[in-house]
């Protein structure tokens, strides 16, 4: 069987130009081998495949959305290994991180200097895309909401803290020191945890030590553990808790970037850290119990569920 070359001319300068899914002109491609001068109707539109430029990846809202584990989002990337052999395998607790060029439709936060992050001299800008892809459409230029000109509700936490040790350090009545100290918050680690239990006390209290186990954690230890928000539960009078049970901490580096780091035994010191900066400047915070909620929300939280 002989292949010849088929060379389609695309009219880019229409609006909207053939390949969108819009135009009308979409499967009327002329095909040099068997057009007849007329026009001939060419159904490749239709074929199982998807024309892709090399190392590209796309996914929309849309799809992702279909794509939930427990309280978080996902993506499901190809990787390529090094070679073959047990050495070469990558365990599930080893964390990736996307590197060189890549276009996220969603907010991004850039600090201008990291030494001074998280702290009242810090100069934060809230990056957002041109325009956003509702979930529910298809991906194409047309079904996209440009953001210019509306208006825009941001929330965020605030640590008061910070600005009422920074202003006892500047104050020149109180200041015990000449030096130009600067207070600075932990880095945030706020947790998400998924556990099963047969027997004991309800959801909502069960939640609630788990909750204070994470907000207390010692900030000289700094690591959560799974054994211990089993022994947490099972001290609310829980038969059973069903293992392995998995955490998740969505880490804010001095960068500003949020990474997440899972794990069924723990998180914390003696990990490697897939975020900037160091387990000793950040600090847990446990999501809100969501055991009840239904559809379950996503982020940070603490979801418990008793059989």
């Amino acid at each position: 069987m002989s292949h010849e070359l088929s060379i389609v001319s695309l009219p880019w300068a229409e609006t909207p130009h053939p390949l969108l899914d819009t135009s009308e002109r979409q499967i009327e491609l002329a095909d040099p081998i068997i057009d007849t001068g007329a026009g001939q109707r060419n159904w490749a539109h239709l074929s199982p495949f998807r024309v892709m430029r090399p190392g590209v990846f796309r996914i929309s809202s849309t799809e992702m959305a279909s794509q939930r584990d427990g309280a978080l989002y996902y993506v499901d990337l190809p990787v390529i290994g090094y070679g073959p052999g047990e050495e070469m395998n990558v365990t599930p607790e080893e964390g990736f991180i996307l590197d060189g060029d890549r276009k996220v439709f969603g907010y991004t936060l850039e600090v201008a200097d990291e030494n001074l992050a998280f702290s009242m001299q810090e100069e934060v800008h809230l990056i957002l895309p041109n325009s956003v892809l509702p979930v529910g459409s298809t991906a194409d230029l047309d079904n996209e909401f440009s953001l210019a000109g509306q208006n825009l509700e941001v929330t965020y936490n605030n640590a008061p803290v910070v600005e009422d040790i920074q202003a006892f350090l500047d104050s020149p009545l109180d200041r015990t020191t000449n030096a130009n100290m600067l207070a600075r918050h932990f880095l945030p680690a706020y947790v998400l945890v998924d556990a099963v239990y047969s027997g004991g006390s309800g959801e909502g209290v069960a939640a609630a030590d788990v909750i204070s186990y994470i907000n207390n954690i010692d900030p000289d230890v700094n690591e959560i553990r799974a054994d211990l928000v089993e022994n947490t539960i099972k001290r609310r009078g829980a038969n059973t808790v069903d293992l392995p049970i998995t955490l998740i901490a969505l880490f804010h580096g001095t960068d500003r970037r949020i990474r997440g780091m899972r794990s069924e035994t723990s998180i914390g010191i003696g990990d490697t850290p897939f975020f900037r900066g160091t387990f000793k400047q950040t600090y847990f915070i446990s999501g809100p119990n969501t055991s009840k909620e239904s559809p379950r929300p996503s982020g940070e939280q603490v979801f418990l569920r008793r059989t």
